[in-house]
């Protein structure tokens, strides 16, 4: 028997007490996780972990109610609709790109990854049509070349140090003169040579000791001299270029797509991405399913305890505080179906334990600690969590296990049988060391475990 059964048992509906009520109606508005009812005034979280039924757009859900306030219930799970997705890479290199919006929408992009079509370019993400191209970063290619002179002995073959098609603006120019010399103005060389000309290995010797920006070798012996002026062109810089790992991370090409305003992207990992062969699709997208204005739900009954109630709900007891079962009041506390255990805790220093929630549970026993304190137990009861908690009582007097103030045995288990009745309309319970006019402070943490049917 549930504690719903209990109630129309055991409450006088009546009373003001308490009520059993089915709560419908309709909603003024919604989304894919919530039902709003300007309509209505709720107790907050009175519906948590409720049932509602609801219909919306044709269709009926059932959906567990996770919170409400005083006019939107939220529940669990949403609704459809999803976001699409595409999967760069796997594992270390694993990067997950959602559309922004939830729809089918989505599902008409896809991601093209490229190498970058020229040497030192830069990784970069951009929309072209429905198409996001990861254009992937490179190095600089080759280094830029030239040589001056001829011959076996008699060439200086020469190499910008820096790769990269800016080495091909420098020029070479070989010069009469009387002494061996050098000098470059921007990138502008120009070689003075010797009277009667200057060797091979003495111009690449001079050039490599005048700069760091040329690397200069003689070929051969180097001992051929060089005696007509002539001028080179450098050339060959930034070809055979490749795609630069250092600057195509996962995180780098994550900070790349998030840039684009349709997109977003995650990734904790730091492999590098590669060039794909085929475009990678987003799939997954799922139209948003919202609750619309209109839709008529329906939360299964609740018990509502009235504010007005000076103390919590109390059951027929006779003079000695023995349950009086009659046709009018008869003894329903068998109970079937699954056993349920919970616990609660008395911290070292206190006599309250925190609070469990009873909903749908009818509490049997209670076995007690190894070690405990002598006292009683006594309890106190609220409608709503974190709520205001009150003793207690049945025809005025405080509710204890064992019952007749008898003190609780540690390492024991009470089963709650004269005092079902009493506790059974309570949703939030709190168990007292001691009674509330003398409470007992036990020494150390106490946690008592509560058997319950469901």
């Amino acid at each position: 028997m549930n504690t719903f059964d209990l109630l129309a048992k055991y409450i006088d509906m009546e009373s003001g007490i308490a009520k059993v009520e089915t709560i419908t109606g309709v909603s003024t508005s919604g989304s894919k996780t919530t039902i709003i009812d300007t309509n209505k005034e709720f107790i907050t979280n009175m519906f948590a972990n409720s049932i509602v039924k609801f219909t919306t757009e044709d269709k009926e859900y059932f959906k567990t109610i996770v919170s409400n306030t005083a006019d939107t219930i939220t529940f669990t799970p949403a609704l459809a609709g999803a976001k699409a997705t595409a999967t760069i890479g796997e594992d270390t290199n694993e990067i997950v790109v959602s559309y922004v919006d939830e729809g089918i929408i989505g599902n008409v992009y896809d991601i093209e990854i490229v190498e970058g079509d020229s040497p030192d370019s830069d990784l970069s993400a951009t929309l072209v049509d429905n198409t996001i191209v990861v254009s992937l970063g490179t190095d600089s290619g080759d280094a830029a070349i030239s040589a001056i002179g001829t011959g076996t002995d008699g060439t200086v073959n020469l190499e910008v140090v820096a790769n990269g098609i800016d080495g091909n603006d420098y020029t070479i120019a070989v010069v009469a003169g009387e002494t061996l010399g050098f000098a470059i103005v921007e990138k502008a060389i120009t070689i003075t040579l010797a009277t009667g000309g200057s060797t091979a290995g003495d111009i690449a010797t001079l050039i490599n000791s005048e700069t760091l920006l040329i690397d200069a070798t003689a070929s051969g012996t180097g001992l051929d001299l060089l005696t007509l002026p002539e001028t080179a062109t450098f050339s060959g810089g930034g070809e055979n270029f490749v795609v630069d790992d250092t600057k195509n991370t996962a995180t780098l090409v994550a900070t790349e797509i998030n840039a684009l305003d349709e997109f977003t992207c995650s990734t904790s990992n730091t492999g590098v991405v590669v060039v794909t062969t085929e475009n990678i699709p987003f799939t997954g997208g799922v139209d948003t399913i919202n609750v619309l204005e209109g839709s008529k739900y329906i939360i299964r009954e609740k018990v509502v305890i009235s504010s007005s109630a000076s103390s919590l709900p109390v059951v027929n007891k006779n003079a000695s505080g023995d349950e009086i079962f009659t046709d009018a009041n008869p003894a329903s506390m068998k109970l079937t179906g699954r056993t349920v255990v919970k616990t609660v805790t008395i911290e070292s220093g206190q006599s309250l334990s925190t609070e469990v929630d009873l909903e749908d549970y009818q509490l049997c026993a209670i076995e007690m600690p190894s070690a405990w304190d002598a006292a009683t137990l006594t309890f106190q009861g609220s409608s709503t969590s974190g709520g205001t908690f009150k003793d207690i009582k049945s025809n005025g007097l405080e509710v204890t296990e064992p019952g007749s103030n008898l003190t609780a045995s540690a390492g024991v288990i009470n089963a709650i049988d004269v005092n079902a009745m009493a506790l059974a309309p309570i949703r939030y319970l709190k168990i007292r060391s001691g009674t509330s006019g003398s409470a007992v402070n036990q020494t150390a943490n106490r946690t008592l475990t509560l058997i319950l049917k469901v």
